[in-house]
């Protein structure tokens, strides 16, 4: 499926915006399986190296899982009778975060899959990313994101 999609990409000149938009999202989106997968398969045998950590755009990566996620909140719930609206406010100050892009893309995949599931009858998904910095005794103690 990657090789097709890359090659769709790569090679089709008459592909839409929108066509060119779900390829991309096709192929995060086996990246994701591809992802899973690995892990899937450390849980079996024990870890030769450490994870490694990257910067993390959050911001991004919720727009991403939005378009990953998309027929679960929209088009699933729309065809049985229901809405889901979606609201999002992120933080455009946010600074990056160091963690592991997939196993964070993963969680908050299952989060809007949670939340989607707990709303049968349609209701409002509301995405949030906010800097918030708390202080301590002896100062400032790092960054919360808060996810609502």
């Amino acid at each position: 499926m990657t090789l097709y999609t890359e090659s769709l990409l790569e090679h089709e000149q008459n592909l839409s915006e929108r066509g060119r938009n779900y390829l991309v999202t096709i192929q995060r989106a086996i990246d994701n399986v591809a992802q899973t997968v690995i892990r899937m398969r450390d849980f079996y045998r024990p870890r030769e190296s450490e994870q490694q950590l990257t910067d993390v755009e959050l911001n991004r990566l919720v727009r991403q899982v939005l378009d990953l996620t998309h027929s679960r909140w929209s088009d699933q719930p729309q065809q049985r009778g229901a809405m889901i609206e979606l609201k999002t406010e992120l933080d455009a100050d946010l600074p990056n975060i160091r963690g592991a892009e997939n196993e964070i893309r993963d969680a908050l995949t299952n989060l809007i899959f949670n939340a989607v599931d707990a709303m049968p009858q349609g209701g409002v998904l509301s995405l949030r990313t906010q800097k918030v910095t708390e202080q301590a005794a002896d100062g400032p103690r790092g960054v919360t994101f808060n996810w609502r």
